[in-house]
Protein backbone atom coordinates (compact mmCIF):
# COMPACT_ATOMS: atom_id res chain seq x y z
CA UNK A 1 0.00 0.00 0.00
CA UNK A 2 2.85 2.43 0.96
CA UNK A 3 4.27 1.26 -2.51
CA UNK A 4 1.51 2.63 -4.43
CA UNK A 5 1.75 5.96 -2.79
CA UNK A 6 5.63 6.67 -3.74
CA UNK A 7 4.37 5.74 -7.07
CA UNK A 8 1.85 8.18 -6.81
CA UNK A 9 4.03 10.93 -6.01
CA UNK A 10 7.00 9.46 -8.07
CA UNK A 11 3.92 10.56 -11.05
CA UNK A 12 2.94 13.79 -9.32
CA UNK A 13 5.13 16.85 -8.97
CA UNK A 14 3.79 20.56 -7.14
CA UNK A 15 5.17 23.43 -7.10
CA UNK A 16 4.32 27.23 -5.86
CA UNK A 17 5.88 30.37 -7.35
CA UNK A 18 5.19 33.76 -6.37
CA UNK A 19 3.19 36.45 -8.30
CA UNK A 20 5.89 38.60 -6.95
CA UNK A 21 8.40 37.21 -9.39
CA UNK A 22 6.34 35.56 -11.99
CA UNK A 23 3.34 36.76 -13.44
CA UNK A 24 0.41 34.60 -14.72
CA UNK A 25 0.97 35.26 -18.13
CA UNK A 26 4.51 34.10 -17.84
CA UNK A 27 3.04 30.74 -15.56
CA UNK A 28 0.60 30.13 -18.37
CA UNK A 29 2.80 30.17 -21.22
CA UNK A 30 5.18 27.64 -19.73
CA UNK A 31 2.22 25.43 -18.60
CA UNK A 32 1.30 25.35 -22.09
CA UNK A 33 5.00 24.23 -23.17
CA UNK A 34 4.48 21.46 -20.94
CA UNK A 35 1.52 20.05 -21.99
CA UNK A 36 2.56 17.63 -24.26
CA UNK A 37 4.80 16.04 -21.32
CA UNK A 38 2.22 15.99 -18.31
CA UNK A 39 -0.97 17.30 -16.92
CA UNK A 40 -0.97 20.86 -15.63
CA UNK A 41 -3.31 22.22 -13.07
CA UNK A 42 -2.82 25.69 -11.84
CA UNK A 43 -4.51 27.26 -8.62
CA UNK A 44 -3.84 29.80 -5.59
CA UNK A 45 -2.49 28.69 -2.90
CA UNK A 46 -4.06 30.78 0.47
CA UNK A 47 -1.24 33.20 0.29
CA UNK A 48 -1.89 34.08 -3.42
CA UNK A 49 0.98 32.33 -4.90
CA UNK A 50 0.21 30.39 -8.00
CA UNK A 51 -0.06 26.50 -7.01
CA UNK A 52 1.52 24.27 -9.82
CA UNK A 53 0.36 20.79 -10.02
CA UNK A 54 2.39 18.75 -12.73
CA UNK A 55 0.80 14.71 -13.64
CA UNK A 56 2.49 11.87 -15.79
CA UNK A 57 0.94 11.42 -18.91
CA UNK A 58 0.75 7.45 -20.06
CA UNK A 59 3.59 8.24 -22.35
CA UNK A 60 5.45 10.18 -20.74
CA UNK A 61 8.40 7.77 -19.14
CA UNK A 62 9.40 7.87 -15.54
CA UNK A 63 13.04 9.21 -16.41
CA UNK A 64 11.24 12.21 -18.57
CA UNK A 65 9.37 12.86 -15.90
CA UNK A 66 11.55 12.94 -13.09
CA UNK A 67 13.36 16.13 -13.99
CA UNK A 68 10.40 17.97 -15.16
CA UNK A 69 9.79 20.19 -11.93
CA UNK A 70 13.81 21.34 -13.02
CA UNK A 71 12.62 21.96 -16.48
CA UNK A 72 9.38 23.90 -15.73
CA UNK A 73 11.46 25.81 -13.39
CA UNK A 74 13.69 26.53 -16.47
CA UNK A 75 11.02 27.26 -19.31
CA UNK A 76 9.02 29.52 -16.23
CA UNK A 77 11.87 31.88 -16.04
CA UNK A 78 12.57 31.82 -19.98
CA UNK A 79 8.98 32.34 -20.03
CA UNK A 80 9.01 35.67 -17.79
CA UNK A 81 11.94 37.05 -19.16
CA UNK A 82 10.35 36.66 -22.92
CA UNK A 83 7.15 38.79 -21.22
CA UNK A 84 9.52 41.50 -20.03
CA UNK A 85 10.78 42.33 -23.24
CA UNK A 86 7.98 41.91 -25.14
CA UNK A 87 6.45 44.40 -22.89
CA UNK A 88 9.40 46.53 -23.95
CA UNK A 89 9.10 46.20 -27.62
CA UNK A 90 5.56 47.83 -27.83
CA UNK A 91 7.65 50.70 -28.04
CA UNK A 92 9.36 49.44 -31.71
CA UNK A 93 5.39 47.76 -32.44
CA UNK A 94 3.51 50.99 -32.09
CA UNK A 95 6.64 51.92 -34.19
CA UNK A 96 6.38 50.14 -37.16
CA UNK A 97 2.25 50.21 -36.49
CA UNK A 98 2.55 53.92 -37.33
CA UNK A 99 4.72 53.53 -40.22
CA UNK A 100 2.40 50.30 -41.97
CA UNK A 101 0.01 53.12 -41.74
CA UNK A 102 1.53 55.90 -42.94
CA UNK A 103 2.17 53.88 -46.43
CA UNK A 104 -1.60 54.25 -47.01
CA UNK A 105 -1.30 57.66 -49.36
CA UNK A 106 -4.36 59.62 -47.98
CA UNK A 107 -2.71 59.75 -44.88
CA UNK A 108 0.65 59.58 -45.55
CA UNK A 109 1.20 63.76 -45.26
CA UNK A 110 -0.33 63.43 -42.50
CA UNK A 111 1.25 61.03 -40.24
CA UNK A 112 4.63 62.72 -41.33
CA UNK A 113 3.99 65.93 -40.32
CA UNK A 114 1.91 65.37 -36.67
CA UNK A 115 2.44 62.28 -34.92
CA UNK A 116 -0.59 61.21 -33.39
CA UNK A 117 -0.74 62.74 -29.82
CA UNK A 118 -2.22 59.47 -28.70
CA UNK A 119 0.33 57.67 -29.63
CA UNK A 120 3.06 60.09 -28.85
CA UNK A 121 1.79 59.95 -25.39
CA UNK A 122 1.75 56.81 -25.01
CA UNK A 123 5.27 56.57 -25.90
CA UNK A 124 6.31 59.06 -23.24
CA UNK A 125 4.42 56.46 -21.19
CA UNK A 126 6.31 53.17 -22.35
CA UNK A 127 9.97 55.16 -22.00
CA UNK A 128 9.33 56.89 -18.77
CA UNK A 129 8.59 53.08 -17.94
CA UNK A 130 12.29 51.78 -19.56
CA UNK A 131 13.94 54.67 -18.41
CA UNK A 132 14.47 56.21 -21.67
CA UNK A 133 13.79 59.97 -21.71
CA UNK A 134 13.74 61.11 -25.61
CA UNK A 135 11.96 60.20 -28.83
CA UNK A 136 14.69 60.10 -31.35
CA UNK A 137 12.94 57.80 -33.54
CA UNK A 138 11.27 60.83 -35.67
CA UNK A 139 14.46 61.73 -36.88
CA UNK A 140 16.42 59.69 -39.74
CA UNK A 141 19.83 59.93 -39.74
CA UNK A 142 20.29 57.06 -41.87
CA UNK A 143 17.70 58.50 -44.21
CA UNK A 144 15.23 55.22 -43.54
CA UNK A 145 11.94 56.82 -44.08
CA UNK A 146 13.09 58.33 -47.87
CA UNK A 147 11.40 56.57 -50.56
CA UNK A 148 14.12 54.54 -53.19
CA UNK A 149 13.51 57.08 -55.64
CA UNK A 150 14.24 60.02 -54.34
CA UNK A 151 17.53 58.14 -53.13
CA UNK A 152 18.52 57.00 -56.44
CA UNK A 153 18.05 61.14 -57.79
CA UNK A 154 20.24 61.91 -55.02
CA UNK A 155 22.68 59.33 -56.13
CA UNK A 156 22.66 60.52 -59.80
CA UNK A 157 22.93 63.58 -59.25
CA UNK A 158 26.06 62.94 -57.18
CA UNK A 159 27.81 60.97 -60.22
CA UNK A 160 26.68 64.47 -62.53
CA UNK A 161 28.62 66.64 -60.51
CA UNK A 162 31.58 63.84 -59.93
CA UNK A 163 31.88 63.19 -63.98
CA UNK A 164 31.97 66.98 -64.53
CA UNK A 165 34.24 67.92 -61.94
CA UNK A 166 36.72 64.93 -63.78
Amino acid sequence: MADNNSEAQAKLKELVVSQKLYSLDAVLTAAYVFIDRAYVFLDYDTDGNIKITLRCKPETTAEEFAGIEGNFQNELLHQSIRVRLGKKNRIREIIIGQALFSLNPGDASAMRDEPDEEVEKELKEILAESGEDDLDYLEDPLEIAIPWEEKQKKAQEKEKKAGQND
